[in-house]
């Protein structure tokens, strides 16, 4: 069982089977190669292909399934994009958390500048608040995503039923951390800055 496509549509017999009932001894029709991990799938597709010439098609894993995987770019994308937007949502506990922290140290902002503290520096100290709350936040949030994926990996949470493999397949990419550490930073920075610069700026007023 691979998917409703591939299953209704393909059945895997042994070769000399296929061989004698369609009449095709000592002939393949397709050739799978493995490489090393770190061969290039597409400078080997053109190579292989430039030395076969015309006469074979020479695809990688990925033309040759190219609708699975542009499906599966597409759901990881679209997953992207809702985990996204419920970061944007929480950010707002950012701004109310650092709206209710300045409104409570206004008393201490008044001091701070009576003793020569611009408000610039007062300005980055709750900026500061903001990105630590920020990154807290996402180390934690890291740290126990890794251990998800982990336990995945070694004993299996989530199961497949009726699928190809028993559990649901998990690979962690330092690029997805990358993605999600500059965009938590980058919401997280937003939501730190305006209401820092804006509450500062008119306490500074009303002072």
């Amino acid at each position: 069982m691979i998917n409703p496509d591939f299953d209704g549509k393909y059945i895997i017999v042994p070769i000399d089977f296929a061989r004698k009932l369609f009449d095709r001894e000592q002939m393949v029709s397709a050739l799978e190669i493995k490489l090393k991990s770190d061969r290039s799938l597409d400078d080997f597709a053109a190579f292989a292909s430039d030395k076969l010439g015309d006469s074979y098609a020479v695809k990688t894993q990925y033309q040759l399934n190219e609708i699975i995987y542009k499906t599966n770019q597409t759901e990881k994308w679209i997953t992207v994009l809702i985990l996204g937007f419920i970061l944007l949502i929480a950010a707002f506990n950012i701004v109310g958390s650092l709206t209710m922290l300045i409104i409570d140290k206004k008393e201490d902002t008044q001091i701070l500048r009576a003793l020569g503290a611009s408000n610039k520096s007062i300005f980055r100290i709750f900026l500061y608040e903001g990105l630590m709350i920020n990154f807290l936040g996402v180390i934690i949030g890291v740290v126990l995503g890794v251990a998800l994926c982990l336990i995945q990996q070694h004993y299996g949470l989530v199961r497949l039923d009726g699928g190809i493999v028993e559990f649901y397949p998990v690979k962690m990419q330092w690029q997805d951390f990358v993605a999600i550490f500059s965009m938590v930073f980058v919401i997280g920075l937003i939501a730190s800055y305006f209401p820092s610069k804006l509450l500062i700026s008119r306490s500074s007023q009303a002072g």
